[in-house]
């Protein structure tokens, strides 16, 4: 998608409480998601307590912040996009001239 940097922060300002509920939700669904792993396999058990170690360190409102445009500590690859069709966020990559 090719959005210009006005779409952008319109977008994001209109949408911003839709995008930072939807992401909250999604990493809140991660979180869970990565819970339920079982395994008798010691690498899978050492590679989840890993992840569960990094993933209590994530500010999610520190991490969501970082996608948008207007934000001092912005992602300068990505950004977030509120899909009006299919009511969810994405995250695209800057078009580099």
């Amino acid at each position: 998608m090719n959005h210009t940097i006005q779409e952008i922060i319109n977008n994001q300002t209109k949408f911003k409480d839709k995008i930072t509920k939807y992401l909250i939700k999604e990493f809140n669904s991660a979180k869970k998601e990565l819970k339920k792993i079982k395994s008798h396999k010691k690498d899978i058990i050492k590679e989840k307590e890993k992840l569960e170690k990094k993933i209590t360190k994530i500010k999610p409102l520190n991490s969501i912040g970082k996608f948008f445009f207007m934000n001092s500590k912005r992602n300068r690859d990505f950004y977030v996009w509120w899909d009006e069709e299919s009511n969810e966020a994405v995250i695209l990559k800057y078009e580099k001239n």
